[in-house]
């Protein structure tokens, strides 16, 4: 069951990693950075996380939007209630 999930979750992160990559040709995101994904699915959900990535790839046209993209994501997590 364990393999299963961290399977699942290094899936997940894998399909944020290839939106970056689609925007950042010859691009990919560290190990170090897949712990930051791996934190924002974990409280947004891959699909939100996939959509903060790629708005970032979108709005962030000189450089890398990796900062960008985190600060959306925080944004995201700041203003959501968990009740």
């Amino acid at each position: 069951v364990l393999k299963k999930i961290k399977a699942q979750i290094e899936e997940d992160i894998d399909r944020v990693a290839l939106v970056y990559e689609t925007f950042n040709d010859g691009y990919t995101i560290n190990d170090k950075f897949r712990i930051s994904v791996k934190t924002f699915i974990k409280k947004l959900g891959v699909e939100e996380v996939e959509h903060s990535m790629e708005s970032a790839c979108i709005k962030v046209t000189y450089g890398s939007p990796l900062k960008y993209f985190c600060g959306v994501c925080w944004g995201k997590i700041n203003n959501k209630s968990y009740e």
